[in-house]
């Protein structure tokens, strides 16, 4: 299985994993949910200042793909995050105020980059409250308890030291009906996305292929200066006769091009999909779903940025676990998530992933987030965009049977 294919998967487990956890904190009745409802509210909302610990780990038929660790703490607007890739240990450190940014702090060197938080970041959140959140959190209370389904029978209270625990444990059977809705998502990949309703074409290489339709109608090579100097570089370029003159005789030339896949595909079915190879020639298939199995089936390559995974056959959350602490002050202290999921390509081949994570949040209203010594580092001067040189152009350019005498800018190379 591919990378791409393993990264896919992981998508699929960590949405459905995170679905389900999502619909566990938002749920307000039954046996423990408000309880814990109540805490994810407080935990979230009420708490000025927090730390949380993370651990999670992602493995794709027994191999693990991603393994990272993170800590972060939060003090009204301030945030401190740091992070560690387990698989390259790569690590990542940010602090955030409501002005500043400080990152790629390099302690041994004593350095780091500042930015400015009004140019380079999202807005922070302020610490007043918001007068629409209660109503945020009722709507969204009443929409997942809606959804729950038998889940709500499945939730399980464990006293312990401090507070409680609170479990759920789902399989196959007893998965919530928003979770089999998520299942129905992807098992019905090609209508959800939106049937077509129109002919697609997609292009093992256009340049190429653009080439061959040019030998193919005229018998001769395509001039390479046409199709690098068809973007001309700035607005003035355009607006030159000649230059204007060959652009419009060229997006002619590619539009019947692709008029003539169009038509191909057209012949065939309404949503079809034609895949052309890089010498002009081109399959034409039912739909974009038919031309995956097809393809797979014959070992031929797939459109780029694609794998197997793009229309599974068939998907499986073979169960999920998850579990809640509360501490007796109704704060969330704990939360772990465990999931496995399988899935089925479009040539009936099962993957199976699985997923661990452990979160702990405690520190509440006492995290305090203390800057590094800025005074004894050094900020690291950023590298100024330059503007590359340019000069001016000029080519007399062959081009279906006509002659084109265009001037263009272009970037003189150092």
């Amino acid at each position: 299985m591919t990378k791409r294919m393993k990264t896919a998967l992981c998508v699929l487990l960590v949405a459905a994993t995170l679905t389900t956890a999502a619909v566990v904190l938002l749920s307000g009745s039954g046996n423990g949910y408000e309880t814990v409802f109540r805490a994810g509210v407080k935990s979230l909302f009420e708490a000025d200042s927090k730390t949380v610990k993370i651990t999670y780990k992602l493995a794709a038929d027994g191999e693990t793909e991603e393994e990272s660790e993170m800590l972060v703490m939060i003090e009204n607007g301030k945030r401190y995050e740091f992070s560690t890739d387990r698989l390259t240990g790569e690590t990542r450190e940010i602090y955030e105020f409501p002005d500043k940014r400080y990152s790629n702090i390099d302690h041994e060197n004593k350095t780091y980059e500042l930015y400015d938080m009004n140019w380079n970041s999202m807005p922070q959140s302020e610490p007043e409250e918001d007068p629409a959140q209660d109503t945020v959190i009722r709507i969204a209370k009443l929409f997942s308890d809606f959804f729950m389904g038998n889940a709500k029978n499945q939730f399980v209270r464990e006293p312990m030291d401090g507070g409680n625990r609170y479990v759920l444990m789902l399989k196959t059977e007893q998965m919530p009906d928003l979770v089999n809705l998520l299942v129905k998502l992807f098992n019905e990949s090609e209508e959800v996305r939106g049937l077509r309703d129109s002919v697609t074409a997609k292009y093992m290489d256009k340049d190429a292929a653009i080439k061959a339709y040019y030998k193919k109608l005229t018998g001769n090579e395509i001039d390479g200066r046409v199709m690098e100097h068809y973007p001309f570089r700035t607005w003035d370029d355009w607006a030159k006769p000649d230059n204007e003159r060959l652009n419009d005789a060229y997006f002619d030339f590619e539009n019947e091009m692709e008029e003539m896949y169009y038509e191909a595909g057209e012949n065939v079915s309404p949503t079809a999909f034609v895949f052309v190879n890089e010498d002009g020639t081109y399959e034409v298939y039912a739909s974009e779903k038919d031309m995956y199995i097809k393809r797979l089936t014959e070992e031929k390559p797939l459109p780029e940025g694609t794998d197997e995974l793009l229309y599974p056959n068939d998907l499986t959350i073979r169960y999920f676990r998850a579990e809640f602490e509360v501490s007796d002050e109704g704060y969330l202290t704990h939360i772990s998530l465990k999931g496995e999921v399988s899935v089925q390509d479009v040539l009936e081949k099962t993957h199976t992933d699985t997923l661990e994570a452990e979160i702990y949040i405690d520190a509440y209203n006492t995290t305090k987030i203390t800057l590094f010594d800025v005074d004894a580092y050094t900020e690291k001067e950023r590298e100024a965009f330059v503007v590359p040189e340019t000069a001016i152009g000029e080519a007399t350019i062959e081009f279906l049977g006509e002659t084109y005498e265009v001037n263009y800018t272009y970037y003189v190379e150092e």
